[in-house]
């Protein structure tokens, strides 16, 4: 929905009132008529605004209105969809135990998705012994190990270079190890030494995957030889389109012939 990405904006502009008000409106849309896929779908994605904007507590809100509207329907089929945007919301709210709660009612194959998107949550609301947790669980019920990327990176982020390493080699998928390394490369030049990270880069072997992993730290080198050969490697691999911000902070005096470019 195009308003709710207009809202996030106003949040960014730091203008709350109007952000409120804009909501509050698309709530008032959303809520006429009966209850439908359509309609659950609507408040979810305003819950998630909420949440992902300051307001926690109007996305529980929703949450509750959500586990009440399926509560009241009859279809077994719909009551699990209106469920699983409860849930969503209860996870907007950063109400682990709500949402986690809801996760035996959600619709036949949609728990490990879920379940992965509240271990991203825990990681990004600073719990990430619990999203480790959760993560090892995921894989090992579902064997779904798409969530062990978000904890890698993490682990990262948090210094632990041979840790996020040692997760990796768990992953089986080569396709989702390979994006994990780029996130995990990404993660750890934003906090320390990037030559930490140029041995993990280097064993990237999908082009683009290794590009953006390379253009992350040229761009902690910043405007220096290393930052500008590192950048260069990495154009050599990827589109330039992606590697706007690393040229950015590597090359800055290149931007305007990137602008030139992007207009054909």
């Amino acid at each position: 929905m195009y308003l709710l990405k207009v809202a996030n904006g106003l949040h960014a502009m730091e203008c709350r009132d109007r952000k409120e008000e804009l909501l509050t409106a698309l709530l008032h849309e959303s809520r006429q008529g009966m209850h439908s896929p359509e309609q659950a779908d609507s408040l979810g994605r305003v819950a998630k605004v909420f949440g992902g904007t300051g307001s926690p507590d109007r996305a529980g809100e929703l949450a509750h209105e959500l586990l009440d509207g399926a509560m009241a329907v009859t279809s077994p089929s719909l009551r699990s969809w209106i469920l699983y945007h409860a849930a969503d919301a209860f996870l907007a709210a950063e109400d682990f135990g709500a949402a986690l709660t809801l996760t035996g009612a959600l619709p036949e194959g949609e728990e490990p998705d879920f379940l992965t998107n509240v271990v991203r949550k825990l990681v990004e609301t600073g719990d990430p012994k619990r999203a480790a947790q959760l993560a090892g669980e995921i894989s090992g019920v579902y064997g779904d190990q798409e969530s062990l990327r978000y904890v890698a990176a993490s682990l990262a982020a948090g210094r632990d270079l041979p840790g996020a390493a040692a997760l990796l080699d768990e992953i089986a998928v080569a396709a989702l190890r390979e994006a994990a390394m780029e996130e995990v490369v990404t993660a750890s030049v934003r906090v320390y030494a990037p030559n930490e990270a140029r041995a993990l880069a280097d064993a990237i072997t999908d082009p683009g995957h290794r590009s953006r992993a390379l253009a992350a730290i040229a761009r902690a080198h910043g405007p220096t030889q290393e930052g500008r050969l590192l950048l260069v490697e990495a154009l050599t691999l990827g589109p330039w389109d992606q590697l706007v911000e690393a040229t950015a902070g590597v090359a800055p005096e290149h931007l305007f012939l990137l602008a030139d470019l992007s207009r054909g």
